[in-house]
């Protein structure tokens, strides 16, 4: 029995870091939490999960709510690690217990919670010294024990004390709040990107499906426009990617243009972009473009429609005004014909506030996406194949932890050779070829 759990240990702990060492070494026989090979398999997937991220985790487990933390929580701890680690969360801040015990009550209940900028007064110098003003964001959320109801709490959190000096709280936590909402929103757009330098186009899934395209290969723009873009529309399209690429130019791209798809059918859609440029010597150049589509079929069919109906308003009319000539002197038949085209009106009235919504709902979609991907709250950095190339990075992530380095393009290997031997890449190549 105590061999098992010497081999529990040493496999749910395997890997290079401070605090996965004190775990495979710790008797967890002797904290509430048990050994390691009587845990449940949601609690072992938990602290992997908490101990392979690179942000500050703390899994919260059972009714004592006992930690596990990864190093990144180790610097936040001060002097209470290692001996925060196998206790309950209680018992390690017991200088905050009244203020956290209600979040954990809340979240025990099924309940995410989200908490920015929060301050708290920490004896992470000792019980002797004052304690520390740290103002942190948090996120609380539950995770499901063997029986599907929470059975503890995984916390990950960033000291934001030095930003909270350097802006008012209440105003950065309303505008974190609508952008997080604008990115909700935004999420059912398909999503693609245009290589300039290689002229290779990649889509998300969404896109794909749309175009027609089989797997998930790059595709050369030129074969976008001669195979998938309707001939009549092919030019336009041409147009707007060459204004993107304009460095005197505004970098946007927008147009509208019908899809040819392989099997038969065309499909109207709307695509918008920002073009990423490359200032760092000086000289301003296209590097990628990064963009949505969208689906108007249905708007397009409406426009046609409504056209259709003012079509025929107008040739009603024309016959109205026929009838009425030849007819005038009988009152029931323009009583009639004034009926018809009353009718007329009032369907082309109805058609004209339908393509109305329908502008203003693409309009605002629109609106969403440039919002979300100009003012990303967080850095945001999308990564894509095995080899984990950069396809899209925000103004923040080029900040930090880029700090200015070129990443579009590269791998995380080529543009962070420094995180090679702390175990990132080879975490990312898990996850990629797992699926986990």
């Amino acid at each position: 029995m105590v061999q098992a759990a010497v081999d529990g240990a040493a496999k749910l702990f395997a890997g290079q870091g401070e605090v996965r060492a004190l775990c495979r070494a710790k008797d967890w026989a002797a904290t509430p939490l048990g050994p390691v090979d009587t845990w449940p398999q949601s609690l072992r997937t938990a602290a992997g999960l908490a101990l392979g991220s690179t942000f500050p985790s703390i899994v919260l487990w059972g009714p004592e709510l006992v930690q596990l933390y990864n190093d990144g929580y180790v610097a936040f701890l001060g002097v209470k690690h290692p001996w925060a680690l196998g206790i309950p969360t209680h018992a390690c801040w017991a200088e905050v217990r009244s203020a956290t015990e209600p979040i954990y009550r809340r979240v025990l209940a099924g309940e995410t919670v989200f908490m920015q900028d929060e301050l708290y007064a920490l004896h992470r110098r000792g019980p002797d010294l004052p304690p520390d003003d740290v103002y942190i964001t948090l996120c609380y959320s539950p995770i499901p024990g063997e029986s599907g109801e929470p059975e503890g709490i995984s916390v990950t959190l960033f000291d934001t004390t030095e930003q909270v000096a350097a802006r008012g709280l209440q105003a950065a936590l309303a505008e974190s709040e609508a952008r997080h909402r604008l990115a909700v929103e935004a999420a059912e757009l398909g999503t693609w990107a245009w290589e300039v330098g290689r002229d290779e186009a990649t889509f998300d899934a969404r896109v794909r499906e749309l175009f027609g395209f089989e797997g998930d290969e790059p595709v050369r723009r030129m074969d976008i426009l001669s195979t998938r873009v309707h001939p009549d529309d092919a030019d336009r399209v041409a147009a707007a990617l060459r204004a993107a690429t304009d460095p005197a130019g505004e970098g946007r791209y927008g147009v509208e243009y019908r899809v040819v798809r392989p099997g038969g059918g065309e499909r109207w859609v709307a695509a918008a972009g920002v073009m990423l440029f490359d200032e760092g010597d000086g000289e301003r150049r296209p590097l990628r473009l990064i963009g949505t589509v969208r689906d108007v079929t249905a708007h397009k069919h409406a426009e046609a429609e409504l056209r259709r109906a003012r079509d025929e308003a107008r040739a009603a009319a024309a016959e109205l005004a026929r009838q009425s000539d030849e007819a005038r002197g009988t009152a029931e038949a323009l009583t009639a014909a004034n009926a018809r085209l009353r009718e007329g009106a009032a369907e082309l009235a109805a058609q004209a506030r339908a393509l109305d919504e329908a502008n203003a709902e693409l309009r605002a979609s629109e609106r969403r996406f440039r919002d979300v991907l100009e003012q990303a709250p967080v850095a945001v950095a999308v990564m894509e194949g095995p080899e984990h190339v950069y396809t899209l990075v925000s103004p923040r992530y080029a900040e930090s932890p880029g700090g200015g380095r070129p990443l579009l393009g590269r791998t995380v290997r080529e543009a962070f050779p420094e995180v090679e031997d702390q175990g990132f890449p080879a975490l990312m190549d898990r996850v990629y070829e797992s699926g986990e």
